[in-house]
């Protein structure tokens, strides 16, 4: 059986879910009968990262998807995390756009030398590879002004700020 919050596997007789605390009762079995966890809802929640939405006030989400907006635009995610840092969802915004920065500048290290060396070639092999983190910062942004707070795939399950 898995958690209708966050998806994690709960082993049989067990009354609450092991990764988020959540009750058994009403909890559905996305997978299948027998307890494999290959089935399409993980592996989604593995790409698409969890849905933390409904731990949030809708109240502070509405007041506040401008602010996580920004969260997202390179070094402005500043602006939320002090401006309003009682917000829990303009924090967890600002956790995923902390993490979506390091990404883009250790890309950036990384392609440091092929960036050198493409002066002299005029074509640098790696240079697509930037738009990954474009693309998360558009998902990033769609999510914000949504009202959602997902994680973003793959990178979003690292924690920089606590909730």
């Amino acid at each position: 059986m898995f958690c209708h919050k966050c998806g994690a596997n709960i082993p049989a007789g067990n009354a609450f879910c092991t990764g988020c605390g959540e009750s058994v009762q009403g909890s559905q079995n996305t997978g299948n009968s027998t307890g494999n966890s290959t089935g399409n809802a993980n592996y989604n929640q593995d790409f698409q990262g969890t849905d933390y939405t409904a731990s949030f006030d809708p109240a502070d989400i509405e007041a506040n998807k401008g602010m996580a907006l920004l969260s997202y635009v390179g070094i402005l995610f500043v602006i939320p995390l002090f401006a309003i840092p009682q917000s829990k969802y303009a924090r967890f915004h600002v956790n995923q756009g902390i993490i979506l920065m390091l990404v883009w500048v250790a890309l950036s290290v990384l392609n440091l030398p092929f960036q050198v060396i493409s002066a002299f070639i005029h074509f640098n092999p790696f240079g697509f590879l930037y738009i990954i983190p474009f693309i998360y910062m558009v998902i990033g942004i769609i999510n914000a002004l949504s009202g959602k707070a997902a994680e973003l795939p793959i990178i979003g399950k690292l924690r920089i700020l606590s909730p």
